[in-house]
C-alpha cells in the first residue's frame, strides 16, 4: 500500500521511521506540528509505534514525568539518566515540545505567524 499512495516526497525510510520528519516540524516551528503533541495510550498501539524521540510521560498512578527517552528497559529521564521507568507502569506518551537540538520549545503559530494560547 505505501507505493500506491505517496504525495509528497517522503521516502519509504520515512515512512517507516517518521522521527526526522516529526523533528523537523517541531524545529521549524510547523502549526501543523500541534498534531504531534497529543497524549497517546502507550499500552495499546503506541507501545509497538513510538519514535525515538524526547517525550512526556505519565505514570499508572498519574504523574507526568517531561523529557524521557525510550529505551529496551523503559522510559529514561532526560535530566536524572538513572531514573528509569518500566515500559508497564507507562499509561500515556506524547512527544515533547522540545527536542535537544533545539534552541526553543515549540509554540503553536496561526497561518498569520502570531503566537496562539499555550495549548
Amino acid at each position: 500500500m505505501k507505493g500506491d499512495y505517496n504525495i509528497s516526497s517522503m521516502t519509504a525510510q520515512d515512512l517507516d521511521n517518521p522521527a526526522s520528519v516529526y523533528e523537523d516540524l517541531i524545529a521549524h516551528q510547523s502549526p501543523y506540528a500541534v498534531y504531534l503533541f497529543n497524549w497517546m495510550d502507550f499500552q495499546t498501539d503506541a507501545q509497538q509505534f513510538f519514535v525515538e524521540l524526547i517525550h512526556d510521560i505519565q505514570l499508572s498512578d498519574g504523574t507526568v514525568i517531561t523529557d524521557c527517552y525510550p529505551s529496551d528497559r523503559g522510559w529514561t529521564e532526560l535530566n536524572n539518566p538513572s531514573a528509569c521507568h518500566p515500559h508497564d507502569r507507562v499509561l500515556r506518551i506524547r512527544l515533547a515540545k522540545q527536542q535537544p537540538l533545539m534552541s526553543l520549545p515549540w509554540q503553536h503559530r496561526g497561518h498569520d505567524g502570531a503566537l496562539s494560547a499555550p495549548l
